[in-house]
């Protein structure tokens, strides 16, 4: 006897539940050219699909890369594209009316991500006028933008029951830009781009990045232009915040730095929620753009200091980069993770916390710095690891350009032991005295007498700082959001 043929299915209905999922997440992450490349098997799943699909064929035109109206088709087909739908919002002040609307009852707990994006006002040339600090006037107008904003989603978010909450959590991610910024000094930027619209393809293939340098913003969390109230500053996260992603660009303007120094000493002297566990600050340097801000520098250095904290008298000589870093030291002692780049020195932060894993920036970290200097530094890191007994990782890294780079890295590993590392385009000689605190630390966490110490050579491929040090790091999803990392390696790739 010959074998029967198998019945073709005539509705959606007659698919295995198996199936319809397959087919179902074909719909929701249709690319054009996956038909073209599919094999024989996946096209006659297609076009079984394309031919018993439960809804009127002519709106079914996957090409526009939109699947919002596949939710509509039935229950089922609701039920699937709604938790894709609500994973990530991305949002805009004028949507946040809408959102309060629309996600109500089950759909809260399908929320795991919310980006809200606040445009500022634009500016232009006249006079020079982009390189100089905004009047001000439109400080005040982008203060109101941005106070409005933040109400309005706080608003939206303070009548949802912990009940009604992803059991996994909600991060809120916000970012502040306006649509000149990519006119002007950062021409190679689309700063109204979103980097999760992007086919998840091109975040694998990092070999060639000439054709999405300007997919990724620069500005995951931008620099909060509105005055803050310290006292309320975490009124709005004291429920359930675990992390803080904290991302600025670095301040051009000379005279204007000791005005973030004083504000954020402002937030950090102020208690942080008992359940926060992680908290990132990196300070986005781009080496692109040192040129440009060491002109800038110039030209700003007598323009008036700023008035910050509702007019506070502003210490500027106190409230340096050295008295942040103890600040936030002192702050960050109950945290779990802690990484800090570029906006602090590792050489004013030390302090003993129950940290498991810490990275850190130091300028001494170079070949021209004195080898005495930078084997204190190493000699404090171990002798503030001492006196963390839950630390696993911590890592203490710098670099220049595409010449040099170096990460100084301490690891303990349950089943290898402790290993010190020393990773860099240049040798020290690491002094006895940093041999025999280390030594002590490892005893104390660990209760070995030693532990490996590794050389080794950080290849250097043209790539430029700080891509060609941050992908060398154990840490780097704790250093950087993963958006700004994928960014930031498109940007310092060799051309």
């Amino acid at each position: 006897m010959f074998p029967q043929p198998q019945r073709r299915p005539n509705s959606w209905s007659d698919f295995p539940d198996l199936v319809k999922v397959e087919i179902l997440e074909l719909v929701a992450h249709h690319d054009p050219e996956v038909y073209k490349h599919a094999d024989e098997d996946e096209r006659r799943m297609w076009d079984d699909f394309q031919r018993t699909a439960p809804h009127d064929k002519t709106a079914m035109r996957l090409d526009v890369g939109k699947t919002n109206a596949f939710a509509s088709v039935c229950r089922e087909w609701q039920a699937f594209f709604e938790a894709k739908h609500f994973a990530r919002l991305t949002l805009f002040p004028e949507d946040l009316r809408v959102f309060r609307d629309i996600v109500q009852g089950l759909r809260r707990k399908l929320v795991k991500h919310v980006w809200l994006r606040i445009r500022l006002l634009p500016y232009g040339c006249v006079d020079g006028e982009c390189r100089y600090p905004a009047s001000i006037a439109t400080l005040q107008y982008n203060d109101e933008i941005f106070t409005s904003a933040m109400g309005d989603l706080f608003a939206a978010l303070s009548i949802w029951g912990k009940s009604e909450t992803c059991s996994e959590g909600l991060a809120l991610e916000l970012c502040v830009y306006s649509d000149s910024d990519s006119q002007h000094v950062f021409m190679d930027h689309n700063f109204g781009h979103d980097p999760y619209s992007e086919h998840p393809h091109l975040f694998k293939d990092l070999s060639t990045p000439t054709d999405y340098t300007d997919l990724f913003d620069a500005d995951e969390v931008g620099e909060v232009h509105a005055r803050h109230n310290p006292s309320h500053f975490w009124r709005h996260g004291r429920r359930r915040l675990e992390r803080l992603i904290y991302e600025p660009p670095e301040i051009f303007y000379s005279n204007m730095r000791p005005g973030r120094y004083y504000q954020l000493c402002c937030i950090f002297e102020q208690p942080l929620p008992a359940t926060l566990k992680e908290l990132t600050i990196y300070e986005n340097a781009e080496e692109e753009f040192m040129p440009y801000a060491r002109w800038l520098q110039g030209v700003t250095a007598n323009l008036p200091k700023p008035v910050v904290c509702n007019g506070a008298g502003m210490e500027v000589f106190k409230n340096d980069k050295a008295t942040l870093g103890e600040v936030i030291a002192k702050a960050s002692r109950r945290l779990e993770h802690l990484s800090a780049s570029f906006m602090i020195d590792a050489k004013d932060f030390f302090n003993p916390s129950i940290c498991q894993s810490l990275a850190m920036t130091s300028e001494l970290l170079d070949p021209d710095q004195s080898p005495v200097l930078i084997n204190n530094l190493l000699k404090k890191a171990g002798a503030t690891a001492g006196r963390m007994p839950k630390l696993r990782t911590m890592e203490i890294w710098f670099g220049k350009w595409d010449s040099h780079g170096t990460i100084f890295r301490y690891h303990n590993d349950d089943r290898l032991g402790a290993t010190i590392t020393w990773q860099s385009t240049w040798r020290l000689a690491i002094e006895p005295d940093v041999i025999r605190t280390w030594t002590k630390t490892v005893y104390l966490n660990t209760r070995h007498e030693r532990f490996n110490l590794d050389f080794e050579v950080m290849p250097m491929d043209g790539t430029s700082f700080p891509a060609s040090v941050l992908r060398h790091l154990k840490l780097k999803d704790r250093v950087l959001h993963p958006v700004s990392y994928r960014q930031v390696q498109l940007i310092g790739s060799a051309q």
